[in-house]
């Protein structure tokens, strides 16, 4: 799992929490973020599976997004 905050030019390893989850499934990760500015920002995830396939930045298209699997993106403003 990895974070990136300028647009995917640079990628952070998150940490994985420890989980009772195995195989398929949901984890939960924790990032550690030292924000030096005000402003928005826009914070982008993605995860790597155990082929080293990494999520496209833009999603394949399907019928009703059932197969949604692209790099994640949330904005966010730090006041």
């Amino acid at each position: 799992m990895e974070i990136s905050i300028d647009d995917g030019y640079t990628w952070s390893n998150t940490v994985i929490l420890p989980s009772k989850n195995v195989g398929y499934g949901w984890v939960n990760w924790t990032f550690e973020w030292n924000i030096l500015e005000k402003g928005e920002y826009t914070i982008k995830s993605r995860a790597t599976d155990s082929f080293g396939q990494i999520q496209p930045n833009l999603p394949f298209w399907n019928k009703k997004g059932y197969g949604y699997n692209a790099i994640d993106k949330i904005k966010v403003k730090v006041e």
